[in-house]
């Protein structure tokens, strides 16, 4: 995941410290050993069976209005959270569960040829 932009900054200035959806981030990445500002370290990684983490920091993304990239498999998925409630998904060859499931759920359409 890379956080690419946010229009509040990256939750260090005066007014951010005392912002709870900012201590709640400062704190969780401390617990997982990083005290850095974003902006210094904008990418977080994840492996196989860190699901919860992955959330937590989508979470973040959207509560915070991050332009962010989450890449699930490196060529095959990626989707874009922006901070302006937009939302782009782009997929492998093959159509996957994320996929399917955000279809099936009406949140994303086939492109039309």
């Amino acid at each position: 995941m890379l956080c690419l932009f946010c229009v509040s900054g990256d939750g260090w200035s005066e007014e951010n410290e005392r912002d709870e959806r900012w201590q709640r981030y400062r704190l969780w990445r401390v617990a997982n050993g990083d005290q850095r500002r974003l902006y210094d370290a904008p990418g977080h990684r994840f492996e196989r069976g860190e699901g919860d983490s992955v959330s937590q920091v989508i979470e973040f993304a959207l509560q915070l209005g991050w332009d962010t990239l989450v890449a699930a498999k490196p060529r095959r998925q990626i989707l874009f959270l922006s901070h302006d409630d937009r939302m782009e998904i782009y997929h492998g060859f093959q159509r996957r569960w994320l996929a399917e499931t955000l279809i099936a759920l009406g949140y994303w359409h086939r492109a039309t040829h």
